[in-house]
């Protein structure tokens, strides 16, 4: 458009004797969006049409060509061919459908790609034409699964995401795509997501399984866990059995987040606490109900990815929030910023590191703080600090009157070679007792493991994949009489 304003139209479009565009989409769009009434276009002949044909053909088989590139091309042959009346259309049959004629499988076929192929690279056409000029000759234009989601998304979507490639060029594109549509998310859009979310969990047993939907809450998280800050610094990765392979490291469901919120603590506005923040998700699920959140983590650069991902999910038109919350870079066991506070938590929610790990690693280095570093010895030494401060920190319940204040933890459990099992809620139930705890509810949530390299070690060694992890609710209470309930 900036162009034609300037300088005008250099190259005219291109059209068939019928008047259907051959070439010149971008062109013809800008000159509608400028509002002019016509167009200076080239009539191509059947003869022209055939020429423009072979161009087409070469030029996709040139090694140059990005995604954004090859799906224009393909764009154009198939209206060059359906000029020429041999594309295969919808409605036809055996009938109409000549030897001369042109089905999606056969132009895939002669490009020597899958039908699934053809069609996912052309798809990329249907991008809007800011989203192919945005991204056409940067790296994303060679990210094609990425290219394919993005050109499903709604109109102002591409819009967002074309403008966010220009300033933060250093992000990838599922990165972009998230921060977009978390941006355009409101808060009827959250609110509907939770309550979808809400209406799977039915009757709650103490087994449950929850399923990860794609929805704006959960795109938030993944915008945080896309960022370039985030996966530079805190570049979490499981290490499979075969040859060192590194798999995606598991990634916390929100909807299993918001069902301990919102059915063991439930008041909005409660204060909640979280020692190892991981990816956020806890954060976020405060969020959405409303509930002031506190978290700690050892590095910096996540903090600051969870920070600019909540405040770009949660702020509203008027810049309100709905809610409070605090990130620190610091340590979440000692918990210095609350070191003469008492009895200030509604609640905690957390997921701490493996004890005895083996497999991940969380990106704090050499960092002694980090569980991850620490023998069996030190890590359930900390953990005993880390109860003691719980035990300062939480409200006290009271069962007569129905007041809870919970400690929820979810834990798993890791393998130490022949030691065998290292399971976090026995060695976990057995400190709060000592920090006089309650033990109130232990439930457990049924996922699904990639069972690709540890099936075939734990075959060998004659132990089952655990497909669950277990969580525990303790409440501080006034100690009963005995006798008394």
């Amino acid at each position: 458009m900036e162009s034609i304003s300037t300088v005008g139209l250099i190259n005219p479009i291109t059209v068939d004797s019928d008047l259907n565009l051959i070439a010149g989409a971008h062109r013809l769009e800008a000159f509608k969006s400028l509002g002019r009434e016509t167009i200076k276009c080239q009539v191509c002949e059947q003869d022209d049409l055939i020429k423009n044909l072979i161009e087409v053909d070469e030029n996709l088989i040139r090694n140059d060509l990005d995604y954004i590139g090859i799906a224009e091309h393909l764009a154009e042959r198939e209206r060059i061919l359906t000029s020429l009346e041999v594309r295969v259309k919808s409605g036809d049959n055996q009938h109409t459908i000549t030897d001369q004629s042109f089905s999606t499988d056969d132009l895939a076929e002669k490009l020597g790609i899958s039908t699934r192929t053809y069609q996912q690279r052309r798809q990329i056409a249907n991008l809007i034409p800011a989203a192919r000029n945005a991204l056409r000759g940067t790296k994303h234009a060679r990210n094609l699964m990425d290219l394919v989601v993005l050109s499903r998304m709604e109109d102002h979507i591409q819009e967002r995401v074309s403008e966010l490639a220009k300033t933060e060029p250093g992000q990838n594109l599922k990165y972009l795509i998230n921060r977009a549509k978390s941006e355009s998310s409101s808060h009827r859009d959250r609110s509907e997501a939770y309550r979808k979310m809400q209406s799977t969990w039915g009757t709650p047993y103490s087994v449950i399984k929850f399923v990860r939907e794609d929805n704006v809450i959960e795109d938030a998280i993944k915008t945080v866990t896309h960022s370039v800050e985030f996966r530079e610094v805190k570049n979490i990765k499981k290490t499979g059995h075969i040859d060192g392979e590194k798999l995606q490291n598991y990634s916390g469901f929100v909807s299993h987040a918001l069902f301990l919120l919102n059915y063991f603590v439930r008041e909005p506005g409660s204060k909640v606490l979280d020692s190892f923040l991981g990816k956020g998700t806890n954060a976020f699920a405060a969020g959405v109900l409303n509930m002031d959140f506190y978290g700690f983590e050892l590095n910096q650069a996540n903090v600051d990815a969870i920070n600019e991902g909540m405040r770009d999910f949660f702020q509203e038109n008027d810049g309100s929030y709905g809610f409070n919350w605090q990130l620190y870079c610091d340590d979440g066991i000692a918990l210095k910023p609350f070191k003469n506070e008492e009895e200030f938590f509604d609640a905690v929610l957390t997921d701490p590191h493996y004890l005895m790990n083996t497999t991940e690693d969380y990106g704090n280095g050499d960092d002694p703080r980090d569980l991850s570093n620490m023998s069996r010895d030190e890590y359930l030494a900390k953990i005993d600090e880390l109860f003691a401060n719980y035990y300062r920190l939480i409200k006290t319940s009271s069962v007569k009157e129905k007041k809870f204040y919970p400690i929820i933890i979810k834990m798993g459990t890791t393998r130490v070679g022949e030691q065998g099992i290292a399971s976090m809620d026995f060695e976990f139930m057995k400190i709060a007792e000592r920090h006089n705890l309650t033990l109130w509810d232990r439930t457990f949530n049924v996922y699904q493991p990639s069972t690709m390299f540890v099936a075939p070690r734990n075959n060998e060694y004659r132990y089952t994949v655990k497909n669950w992890e277990t969580t525990c609710v303790w409440i501080k209470q006034l100690q009963p009489k005995r006798g008394e309930f």
